[in-house]
């Protein structure tokens, strides 16, 4: 349940708005959310999990692996996009380096050309006898002073450029730092869940294997059960249907247990003589007539529950006790492997199972002597 509930990552109504504080706040919740469903499925004992929820984990567990090999590569992303920027700063340094030596040699020669012609205005015009010349002079004298001052401007802004390229540098470098650590830990949780996520589908393959195994073993058990069915089947068909030399068949598909004679009774407890044989079955299963003849009885017959009792003549009879139910009538005929009846415990009966006698004139004789061998 806590493996479910982790899994339902709830993004809030505001999270869908454009606040950037509810969307980080979302992408936040998250992240919380995936973690948790990490946890959960790490910490789940696998040995004793049920399958669903060894299912469970192992798709927690894809979702968190996924979303943390997201975080990577946006981490990677951002090395990149910072190493980049770093690459532009440092070329906008060595070019901004450039233009300084060159506008500081541009300075340097002007203020050697202005040592060298050092002048005054007033020294202009009182040494000139042309007035025009004198302006002339006068003209170049304050240009040349024009261009010294656009110089120094030049470099007082060159050399503001370069400390804060080099500023901007040096805080690319220290993000640099700062998202390679990152990369470093988001990596090691990347590798334990990966770990966690390989064991997880490790016991699920074994799970799907054991699985397997059984299925391929029930549909062995099911085709080999086929084979006996049908076996079985044949082999109690004719058991049922192939007459004795005397013209008897069995008249259930059991195993013979107890036989005729002398026997420790099952719930009386002491010895007693045992007149017929005791056949295995299930309650329900046909009871059918061992020989052609006339029902001279149908119903409960005390210690015996519910029993048939048929005449085929000659004296002889067979009786069928401890029925679940009778399907035969007093006084009607009855043909050979006829169904009379159902496989019961009824009357002094420990269990299912039929109770069979063959008696000659009243006397019970071994049932075997008249059933196919």
């Amino acid at each position: 349940m806590a493996l479910a509930a982790a899994l339902a990552v709830a993004v809030p109504v505001a999270a869908q708005e454009s606040d950037p504080g509810s969307i980080d706040d979302a992408r936040t919740q998250r992240e919380q959310a995936q973690t948790e469903a990490a946890t959960v499925a790490a910490e789940l004992e696998l040995l004793q999990a049920e399958d669903d929820e060894v299912l469970t984990a192992l798709q927690a567990m894809d979702a968190a692996v996924s979303f943390q090999q997201a975080k990577v590569d946006g981490v990677r992303s951002d090395i990149a996009s910072a190493r980049a920027q770093l690459s532009r700063r440092k070329a906008e340094l060595a070019a901004t380096g450039a233009r300084i030596s060159e506008v500081e040699a541009q300075a340097a020669t002007m203020a050697i050309d202005a040592y060298v012609g050092a002048s005054d205005s007033s020294s202009i015009w009182l040494s000139s006898d042309d007035i025009a010349k004198a302006a002339r002079e006068q003209a170049y004298l304050d240009l040349a002073a024009g261009e010294v001052d656009d110089v120094n401007d030049e470099l007082e802004r060159l050399h503001a450029e370069q400390e804060a390229a080099t500023i901007a540098a040096q805080a690319l470098r220290q993000d640099l730092v700062t998202l390679e650590a990152d990369l470093a830990t988001q990596l090691g949780v990347l590798e334990e869940r990966r770990a966690v996520q390989e064991s997880i589908r490790a016991e699920l393959l074994v799970r799907i294997g054991a699985v397997e195994a059984r299925q391929e073993a029930l549909e062995a058990e099911s085709a080999a059960l086929t084979e006996w069915i049908v076996a079985e089947t044949a082999r109690q068909a004719a058991v049922l249907t192939t007459p004795s030399t005397l013209g008897y068949v069995m008249p259930t598909a059991g195993a013979v247990g107890s036989g005729f004679g002398p026997r420790m009774h099952p719930i009386l407890g002491y010895a007693r003589m045992h007149n017929g044989l005791d056949m295995s079955g299930s309650t329900g299963q046909p009871i059918v007539s061992a020989n052609s003849g006339r029902i001279l009885y149908a119903g409960w017959r005390g210690g015996y529950g519910n029993a048939v009792i048929i005449d085929h003549g000659a004296g002889v009879t067979s009786l069928y006790a401890h029925m679940s139910s009778i399907e035969a009538t007093a006084g009607h005929s009855v043909g050979r492997g006829e169904r009379i009846g159902a496989i019961g415990s009824t009357g002094l009966s420990t269990g299912p199972h039929l109770h069979f006698e063959i008696r000659v004139n009243g006397e019970p004789v071994d049932p075997l002597r008249y059933l196919p061998g």
